[in-house]
């Protein structure tokens, strides 16, 4: 922990295709007991066309959609923080391609502390993503 001590840390959390930010719960319900006497932000979120979000274009779910909403989800969230604030992505799969690219970006205006990337096929997660909302209605009962 001493790692975060005079620090202002966020941890993204970015999931995996046909998942939610929920996919995140009980990690970060163990990350925050651990860190419970730090100053460490977690961040988890449904990306677009996953969990309860809406938006439009709603058939719009290519790479670089996603790569957008989540820097502007950063932009929003940590625009007006200090300059002490850093932020560590933390992605699954598709998330975690996401998540890559979005560590590339210069625009970020924010310190980019690490990057967690599990079980990442980039190409198959985010080709595959088109036909994820079609087999999941399909699918339900």
């Amino acid at each position: 922990m001493l790692l975060f001590r005079d620090r202002k840390i966020a941890l993204i959390f970015l999931h995996g295709g046909g998942q939610s930010a929920l996919s995140w719960g009980v990690c970060c319900r163990l990350l925050k007991e651990q860190l419970k006497d730090s100053d460490v932000q977690l961040v988890a979120y449904d990306a677009r066309g996953h969990g309860e979000t809406t938006a439009i274009p709603e058939d719009d779910l290519s790479a670089e959609r996603m790569v957008e909403d989540a820097v502007r989800l950063i932009h929003t969230l940590f625009s007006n923080r200090p300059e002490s604030q850093q932020i560590i992505l933390v992605g699954h799969s598709m998330g975690a391609a996401v998540a890559t690219r979005v560590a590339i970006r210069t625009d970020l205006g924010i310190e980019l502390q690490g990057l967690v990337n599990i079980d990442v096929v980039e190409g198959t997660a985010m080709e595959a993503l088109p036909h994820m909302s079609a087999f999941f209605t399909s699918t339900a009962s």
